[in-house]
């Protein structure tokens, strides 16, 4: 995706700076491990592991991946603008964040790998954008974050529409009183999507 952000971002006549050229292999993994680590740990576990299941108990798929969006956009906005080189512009971010849960959360509930899926798709796509997006960063960067959001928002619409939302592999959620959610997961993915 972020690659095809930096296509977008050129095709509409936008400029990308030499840098210092391709990374290495090792500096790749390095940085994919690292972030498969600190996503794994401090995001994706809270976000699609805790919280969208116990969502999900009481909306939609869609709504409850969408209110996560907007719950884990708010949860960077400080880093956001309090990052005195703008690398990530806040409106962008923000549209993309919210565009992204609603496709990472349609990854979790489709797929029997659920989370370790979600961290290594949220991981490929942070790494990609660590080595992609700077280049643009000195002449491009609201176009390259605005194709990159738009894009983003593009696969969600996709997602949305055409996603099966109430196929979700039944994954066990405990409440606070320790009840087993399972039944009230599947009644509530009865209720379809929207």
């Amino acid at each position: 995706m972020t690659g095809l952000a930096g296509v977008v971002t050129v095709a509409a006549g936008g400029t990308a700076s030499g840098g210092p050229g391709l990374p290495g292999w090792a500096q790749v993994a390095a940085a994919f491990l690292s972030t498969v680590l600190l996503v794994g740990l401090f995001e994706e576990v809270g976000w699609r592991g805790y919280a969208l299941p116990r969502l999900q108990q009481r909306m939609s798929g869609l709504r409850a991946a969408l209110l996560l969006g907007v719950i884990w956009a708010a949860w960077h906005l400080p880093e956001l603008v309090s990052d005195p080189t703008g690398q990530r512009p806040v409106v962008q971010f923000l549209v993309l964040v919210v565009a992204q849960s609603v496709f990472l959360s349609w990854l979790y509930n489709g797929s029997a790998a659920g989370l370790p899926l979600v961290i290594i798709s949220h991981a490929t796509v942070d790494t990609a954008a660590r080595f992609v997006l700077p280049p643009f960063a000195a002449g491009s960067a609201q176009l390259v974050w605005w194709s990159l959001a738009g894009l983003w928002v593009v696969t969600a619409v996709v997602v949305a529409v055409r996603g099966r939302w109430s196929a979700a592999p039944a994954r066990e959620v405990r409440g606070a009183d320790g009840a087993d959610s399972a039944a009230a997961r599947r009644a509530g993915e009865a209720r379809g999507s929207a």
